[in-house]
């Protein structure tokens, strides 16, 4: 019975010293890194330009959208940073100065995001009366440019 039961302090004594030294080189390893989500290239957007009309913008809005959610983009920041580069640098200067390291790119109800705010700064560009007139102005000018091609066209 002595025999088993200096058998058996060995085996807790090596047992011990085993997991001691696995913990010991354990803790100096270190951990692969999970590798970092790649955007999607293939929906990625053209750039958007300050120039650009509000239809451009908003269809460019419709392709950065499914770009951002098949990107699978992480934090807050690396968001926004996918989102600034495809920005021209006047109206990614005139965005980023709105810009808190926290503002989602996409909308969440109630809080402002990186595309409401570039929304708001085309429509400060692009006021709804100005493309209104220009739209009535450039309307009236091909009926009035119309009138002498239907005029020649009824006289032969």
């Amino acid at each position: 019975m002595n025999r088993d039961a200096v058998t058996i302090d060995e085996l807790v004594e090596v047992t011990l010293i085993a997991l001691e030294s696995a913990t010991a080189t354990a803790s100096f390893q270190q951990v692969p890194a999970m590798p970092k989500a790649k955007p999607n290239t293939a929906l990625k957007p053209t750039m958007l330009k300050r120039d650009d009309m509000p239809v451009t913008m908003r269809a460019w809005i419709e392709q950065y959208v499914a770009y951002h959610r098949t990107s699978h983009l992480d934090t807050d920041k690396d968001q926004q940073t996918y989102f600034l580069t495809l920005l021209d640098s006047s109206l990614r200067a005139r965005i980023k100065a709105s810009l808190t390291d926290d503002t989602p790119v996409l909308t969440i109800t109630g809080q402002d995001s990186c595309i409401s705010i570039l929304e708001k700064s085309f429509m400060a560009k692009h006021p709804l009366f100005t493309r209104r007139l220009n739209f009535r102005y450039t309307h009236s000018w091909c009926i009035i440019c119309r009138i002498p091609d239907q005029a020649e066209s009824h006289s032969r």
